[in-house]
């Protein structure tokens, strides 16, 4: 059949295919039903084809075709994706015109939707919203709250809404997890980051790479570079990662703020060890380092390894490549200091 087929299309990831079935249903002289057109909405949800979406729903509403919450929620996610935030919420709020009552999947479309959005104030009360409409909230309803309120700088809030998700039974993941610090990197709270993070084994939540590099990051911007490096290496012998060249370049740029260059140098050198690839901002904060100290013997490596980097792409202008690249990470320790001073104010 062909409600069927155009569902197949959406699992398949065949949108202009879906679409093309839609369109085909008069010339056999078949009418779309709900059925259909929920699948085909959907199907171009996943295409990213937010637009055809919301013209198939607005045709469902110039005909006798009742839209259902599936379509509704498809549509909301649709918008999501589109990061049309206002659309999103008035479809929403719009359900209960057409006698449907939102359910999670419809929420958590539109929370998502408020997320990408930068609306963090409006996301939250979204997820207030929940209860009293009958509708508990789930771990991806307060995941998405708290990353809005990471987006927002409002890590106070993202601790509240983990306090509201706990005491409501709703047990955080991984993702809550690397949400609330990096929240808490962002509002300067590198104590409460790693307490966070010491704590996860507690919530049964496994720490990854991405925890990780999060927290680094809020001991870089709280000039705790001792707690960095402690923090990388504490990841390959205690918790059985393999740290990134993210996790690498927050641990070196924090103690290269702190002036602390040779512990940094110490880290590049476990970077290598550890087969890690450095990347343009690694070699180029090094190379800044190198000069400023007069490191010539390690700054003359670090020009090799940018050769190699960029795959002789530069050839025989690799020093002015380098010198470009120093001129990029003065500016970027300038500002890291500036941030350090900030922190210790």
């Amino acid at each position: 059949s062909y409600n069927a087929t155009i569902s197949a299309c959406e699992k398949g990831h065949q949108w202009s295919m879906a679409v093309d079935l839609l369109h085909d249903l008069p010339r056999q002289s078949l009418k779309a039903n709900a059925i259909t057109c929920s699948a085909a909405i959907s199907a171009l949800e996943k295409g990213h084809q937010w637009p055809m979406a919301l013209a198939i729903f607005q045709s469902m509403e110039h005909s006798t075709v009742q839209p259902t919450v599936i379509t509704c929620s498809a549509l909301i996610s649709a918008c999501e994706k589109g990061h049309e935030w206002s659309l999103a919420l008035s479809l929403l709020t719009d359900m209960p015109r057409h006698t449907l009552l939102p359910n999670a999947i419809s929420f958590n479309a539109a929370i998502s939707a408020l997320e990408k959005g930068n609306r963090w104030q409006g996301a939250l009360d979204l997820l207030r919203d929940m209860p009293h409409v009958a509708v508990q909230p789930t771990a991806i309803s307060y995941n998405a709250t708290i990353s809005a309120c990471e987006k927002g700088n409002q890590w106070q809030q993202a601790v509240a809404v983990l306090g509201d998700m706990e005491a409501r039974g709703v047990a955080p993941t991984v993702v809550t997890c690397n949400a609330l610090i990096s929240a808490l990197e962002k509002g300067f709270q590198w104590q409460l980051a790693i307490s966070f993070l010491d704590a996860m084994p507690v919530r049964k939540c496994v720490p990854n790479v991405v925890t990780v590099n999060a927290t680094i990051s809020a001991c870089e911007k709280g000039s705790q570079w001792t707690a960095a490096s402690s923090l990388l290496d504490a990841a390959r012998t205690q918790m059985g990662l393999r740290p990134n060249v993210t996790g690498y370049n927050a641990a070196m740029l924090s103690c290269l703020t702190s002036s602390a260059w040779a512990v940094a140098l110490e880290v590049f050198a476990d970077m290598r060890y550890c087969s890690t690839f450095p990347d343009i901002v690694t070699l180029s904060m090094l190379l800044a380092t190198c000069e400023q100290h007069h490191l010539l013997g390690s700054e003359l490596q670090l020009t090799k390894d940018v050769g190699r980097l960029l795959g002789g792409y530069f050839g025989a202008n690799s020093a002015h490549a380098a010198a470009r690249m120093r001129g990029a990470a003065e500016g970027r320790l300038a500002i890291g200091t500036g941030i350090a001073s900030h922190s210790a104010d």
